[in-house]
């Protein structure tokens, strides 16, 4: 398998999510704008204003609701119940001729439908559209197509919803070391890195916040196939989520490492350029400044 094609796997997999289509047979989307009318009703024999859901809008909703009842979503029942807060993904596939259809417009009906559906059918008690902190939608078209489609994606969100409050490393994990044999090389590593910078050793990799990642030429032991997509993934995942860390130190330069070693090497540095808050992808000289890499000295 090529490094790309292990690449799309790690993104393929990197969060669990549900992905539905629906299909609207017979209707058209509702914009919020055309959802709702209004009306006179009588209250205590006074005149009152009313906001009611209108017939076409009732009639889609009726029929995404009964599409998401063909589907088994019983794997999904805790994950939907443990996971704090979402991202929504839509995407409209309309059948008009024109794009002059403003997309957010379309966004409320399949959204109170899909809430609707897992607070009452599946009975995720507290669920509700303040839980979707990312909101994403488009629109395409296929004119004179027989129906109307929508892809619905929810995705657990890692973000950080404070945006006031700047995660540090906790939990750390060096992925490849192990503790003792990387103490004896380096003494005063517990009193310079787990004290002074207040890190816990997390006993599970899957536990840690920060994941750092030692690469070092062996002779006679070339980098395990998986490993840089695992790295990869895990700088994704950190990156796009806004949580956790992920510190990659290479030991040793270009003439070092067997040449489709540092193609690949290379290939991580390159996409790993950015502003990206808590990702560190640097080459190391030698092992003695291993300590001051991962104390943030160097």
């Amino acid at each position: 398998m090529l490094i790309r094609d292990r690449i799309i796997a790690a993104e393929r997999n990197m969060k669990k999510e549900i992905k539905v289509l629906l299909t609207l047979e017979g209707s058209k989307f509702v914009s919020v704008n055309a959802m709702y009318a209004a009306r006179v009703v009588y209250v205590g024999g006074k005149t009152v204003a009313s906001i009611y859901k209108t017939t076409e809008a009732k009639k889609v909703a009726s029929q995404i609701r009964t599409q998401l009842f063909g589907v088994d979503f019983s794997e999904y029942i805790d994950w939907l119940k443990e996971t704090k807060q979402f991202e929504l993904d839509l995407k409209f596939i309309l059948k008009r001729k024109n794009t002059h259809f403003d997309v957010s417009n379309l966004i409320k009906l399949c959204e109170d439908a899909w809430v609707r559906f897992v607070a009452d059918d599946l009975g995720i008690e507290g669920y509700d559209d303040s839980m979707h902190i990312k909101v994403v939608a488009e629109k395409r078209i296929i004119p004179g197509a027989d129906h109307e489609y929508a892809v619905l994606i929810l995705r657990e969100s890692r973000a950080n919803i404070r945006y006031d409050i700047t995660p540090k490393p906790e939990l750390i994990n060096i992925f490849g070391w192990d503790l003792d044999k990387i103490t004896a090389f380096l003494p005063s590593l517990p009193k310079r890195l787990l004290k002074k910078e207040k890190y816990q050793v997390a006993a599970e990799y899957s536990k840690a916040d920060t994941k750092v990642y030692i690469l070092q030429p062996t002779p006679f032991t070339p980098i395990s196939p998986t490993l840089i997509p695992t790295i990869y993934k895990d700088i994704l995942e950190a990156a796009y989520s806004e949580i956790g860390f992920v510190y990659v130190g290479i030991i040793g330069g270009k003439s070092e490492w067997q040449p489709s070693e540092w193609e690949q090497i290379e290939w991580l540095m390159n996409e790993s350029k950015g502003n990206y808050r808590g990702i560190r992808v640097e080459e190391i000289e030698k092992q003695e400044d291993l300590l001051g890499w991962l104390s943030g000295e160097k």
